[in-house]
Order: C-alpha cells, then sequence, then structure tokens
C-alpha cells in the first residue's frame, strides 16, 4: 500500500519529456553506481527547481512552459553527470528505454524527497499520465466513487486537523489511511474487476492507485498540489 500512495501521490509525474518511452517492463535492480547518480541528479534537479520557484509560482505556468522549463533542468543535470552519461553510451541500443526507466526512478524519488517538484510534475504530466493509463467505462465506473471517497477523506481530515502542520510521515500516514477506508466499500468490485488477488499483488494495486490518481486530477486537484505544498497557506479544495 505504501508504494501505491507513493505513486498517488506521483499522480501527474510519470511523463516529462524524458521518460515518455520508458519501457513497461519491471525495471532491473539499481547498481550503486546508478543509486548514487540518481540521488546526485536528484538532488541537483531540486535545486535548480526550489531556485526557479522563488522567481515565480511553478503553479502559475502553463503545461508547455513547465515542460519546457522541466526538460531544460533534466538536461543540466543529467548532462553535467558522469555517470549518467556513461550509462547510457553503455546502452546504445536501448537508450531511449533505459534512459527513460531511470528518469522514472529519478521522479520517484523528487517527490518523496523534493516537494517544490510536485507542483511542476503535475503541469508536466497530468494529460500524459491519462494517455498511459487508459481506464475501460468499467473501471471509470469502479474508480470512480473510490476517488471521490479520498477526496472526501482527506478533506474531511484536513476540517479536523491542519494537515499542513503534520510532518511528511504524518501526512503520508493519513493518505494511507483514508485510501484504505475509500477502497473499503468497493472491495467486492475492485476484487472482481481485477482479480481475487489484487490486494495481495503489489504490481496491481500500483496500477490501480495510478488510475485512482488520474481520477483525482479531475475530481480534485488541489489536493495533489497541497500535499507538495503543504506549509504555504494553501488548503484542499475541490
Amino acid at each position: 500500500m505504501k508504494k501505491t500512495l507513493s505513486i498517488f501521490l506521483l499522480a501527474a509525474g510519470l511523463s516529462i519529456s524524458c521518460v515518455k518511452q520508458a519501457a513497461a517492463q519491471t525495471t532491473a535492480a539499481d547498481t550503486t553506481g546508478e543509486h548514487r547518480m540518481i540521488q546526485d541528479i536528484s538532488a541537483d534537479l531540486c535545486r535548480q527547481i526550489e531556485e526557479e520557484s522563488k522567481k515565480a509560482p511553478l503553479t502559475n505556468l502553463s503545461q508547455e512552459e513547465a515542460t519546457q522549463l522541466f526538460a531544460r533542468l533534466m538536461l543540466v543535470s543529467a548532462g553535467n553527470n558522469a555517470t549518467f552519461t556513461k550509462l547510457i553510451l553503455t546502452h546504445k541500443s536501448d537508450a531511449n528505454a533505459y534512459g527513460g526507466q531511470l528518469g522514472k526512478r529519478i521522479a520517484f524519488r523528487m517527490v518523496k524527497e523534493c516537494p517544490a517538484s510536485v507542483p511542476l510534475f503535475m503541469k508536466v504530466g497530468y494529460q500524459e499520465l491519462r494517455k498511459q493509463h487508459p481506464m475501460s467505462e468499467q473501471e471509470v465506473k469502479v474508480l470512480t466513487p473510490v476517488a471521490a471517497g479520498v477526496c472526501q477523506g482527506i478533506e474531511a481530515r484536513q476540517k479536523k486537523q491542519d494537515l499542513a502542520a503534520m510532518s511528511a510521515q504524518e501526512r503520508m500516514q493519513v493518505v494511507e489511511e483514508v485510501m484504505q477506508a475509500a477502497m473499503k466499500p468497493h472491495a467486492k468490485a475492485l476484487s472482481q474487476l481485477y482479480g481475487a488477488d489484487l490486494f495481495l499483488d503489489q504490481k496491481k494495486m500500483e496500477q490501480v492507485g495510478v488510475k485512482i490518481a488520474v481520477l483525482m486530477g479531475d475530481q480534485c486537484p488541489a489536493i495533489l498540489t497541497f500535499f507538495a505544498t503543504a506549509g504555504q497557506s494553501a488548503q484542499p479544495a475541490k
């Protein structure tokens, strides 16, 4: 569930220009060099994004402007990393897919550790995310009330306690509780749609989590931004 929540909070951040062609298959385990490289690129990219956010609110950017900005910053951070360049050169035959896999892991890390990046991810990737995770009419029918339940649950918790005053870990715990509560009334329908093993299958849960996030983007987009910008004056709202 926790990994699913990370994807849920990532919502619009999986489809930046450098990761559009990521391979669909499971990524192989990181090597030590890759892990350090991802740390370094993520940290540098976060620093750049924080500097940009001081100039003007990133939420004011259009999707095209956000895409151009992120692509430029990513090119700088990745281009200045010798390990990234070396690894791309050693994967000449599948450079696009390999680069996409690395980009996804960088994005996941940034959403967890760089809150300033999430509003930009949301601007850049939401529409592309919808394209990458299409839903049947039946999926929309089953998942829409779950997404609504998450939106309503988080808003209800906000009325009881200021979520912005919580630590990131505490807010994550709130989302976990709300997500579980929202899915429980629909457990039978979810299991019928995705299989009886849904709640035991991490991969399936990840896929469902992304689709719930996509639907939340329609119903309460401010919720996702709120969790990234908590501590500012914004409150979650529909």
